[in-house]
């Protein structure tokens, strides 16, 4: 998993960073795609943006894993 540190922001013109990845990622086993926009606004970080996977869930009723 790629991590995005506070000094990165900082750096950047006007505070703000895009950042785009598509990773596997372990925790929802799942490929997730995302179009982030980090932006600094003093003591906070605004994040914008989308994100887009297919999720192992299971089905409360039937304990059957399905695909969200």
């Amino acid at each position: 998993m790629t991590k995005i540190l506070i000094e990165d922001i900082e750096k950047e013109p006007n505070k703000t960073l895009f950042y785009e990845f598509n990773e596997f990622m372990e925790e929802f086993d799942a490929e997730i795609y995302a179009d982030l926009e980090l932006k600094s606004l003093g003591q906070f970080i605004e994040v914008s943006g989308s994100a887009q996977g297919k999720l192992k869930l299971i089905c409360d009723r039937c304990l059957e894993e399905f695909d969200y």
